[in-house]
């Protein structure tokens, strides 16, 4: 059998959640369950986070995300097999750590992990939807990382024939937006200047673009399908 090739720094918390006390598990499915969805999978894993601690759970950012590892390699198989199947892959390889670490998996708790997988999974799992949909947010050519605007002030000086004065003719002000973004798995960024009058331009068209995705937020909200939201992680700066 093709087994998941598992990193060693997620080995424990996998090796932790396949321990978890019966107990604890309902907590653990519920405290995914209670996050809200975020198209930043960062987000939600540090809901899920916020949400087990309210829970008094234990030895939460490695069963985080080792979870969020199984939900990411489901997605990715080149060749997907059925649940049961991946499943058996993801555990085959945590029972040879489990027994190296002098911790033997018990048929208990074999039951438990697979049934908890399985309900992770789950198509209507907040998590598997917030993974999902941060695939579809990345699914460009390039993808937006963060952005800058420096903006300077540009002397105007008589013509090279002409005698330098103490004071400049005039001047100009105008702006360089520097977007960095990901080609692939590289990171790469692109300048183009701006005048005033264009960065009003560019004002008007996101305020726009703003309009029509509240106008989209209220279609779906009508409609009862759930919007997952989507939370920067840097903020645009200013120079």
């Amino acid at each position: 059998m093709q087994y998941i090739n598992i990193p060693f720094h997620q080995l424990p918390g996998a090796l932790d959640f396949l321990s978890v006390d019966p107990k604890d598990m309902d907590a653990w499915i519920s405290a995914i369950n209670d996050a809200e969805p975020s198209g930043n999978f960062m987000h939600f894993a540090e809901a899920v986070k916020a949400k087990a601690t309210d829970k008094g759970l234990s030895k939460i950012p490695g069963i985080v995300d080792f979870i969020g590892f199984v939900i990411q390699v489901r997605s990715l198989l080149l060749n997907p097999v059925g649940i049961d199947e991946f499943i058996d892959m993801v555990e085959a390889p945590l029972r040879q750590f489990a027994q190296a670490q002098n911790r033997p998996v018990t048929e208990e708790q074999s039951t438990q992990f697979k049934s908890a997988i399985r309900d992770i999974l789950s198509a209507k799992n907040e998590l598997g939807l917030s993974f999902k949909a941060n695939r579809l947010l990345t699914q460009h050519e390039r993808n937006y990382v963060q952005s800058f605007i420096i903006s300077d002030l540009r002397p105007i000086f008589p013509d090279v024939d002409a005698e330098i004065t103490e004071e400049p003719l005039g001047a100009v002000i105008t702006h360089i937006l520097k977007l960095e973004y990901m080609e692939g798995a590289v990171r790469k960024e692109f300048f183009i200047g701006l005048d005033e009058s264009e960065l009003s331009e560019i004002r008007t068209v996101v305020t726009r673009a703003e309009r029509k995705a509240k106008s989209l937020r209220a279609i779906l909200s009508k409609s009862g399908v759930t919007y997952v939201k989507v939370e920067a992680d840097v903020k645009a700066e200013e120079e």
